[in-house]
């Protein structure tokens, strides 16, 4: 995570500011939803919502990942195929997504997914 937002700032100047618990071994699948989710959110924040500002947690205690920016927000939102599926996903895992928006508020992507770390 720490190197995607890494390398998302260095190419878009676009501050990202997070707190990231240390979680020891997650399954991949559970790696793949909250790196997706995060990744499509930057971009679409940048893209769409104009933002300039986003924040990331990533919290073990209760389960929770929020992605939360400065952009434009919206008034309606049309879920995309890549909302749709991370969407799947992480109902798939037991999960769920929240989406808050608001015109000239932002966005507010966030998640809670039963967090079960990986022994193997």
């Amino acid at each position: 995570m720490k190197f995607l937002i890494d390398d998302f700032e260095e190419d878009t100047d676009v501050c990202v500011k997070y707190k990231i618990d240390k979680i020891f071994e997650l399954t991949l699948l559970q790696e793949e939803i909250i790196y997706r989710a995060l990744k499509d959110g930057l971009i679409n924040g940048v893209r769409y919502g104009q933002a300039t500002i986003f924040r990331f947690e990533l919290q073990k205690r209760d389960s929770k990942i929020k992605l939360e920016d400065n952009g434009i927000g919206c008034e309606n939102l049309e879920k995309g195929v890549g909302l749709i599926t991370i969407e799947d996903r992480i109902k798939g895992q037991g999960g769920s997504l929240k989406i808050n928006f608001k015109k000239g508020k932002g966005f507010i992507l966030e998640i809670e997914i039963p967090l079960r770390e990986d022994k193997h």
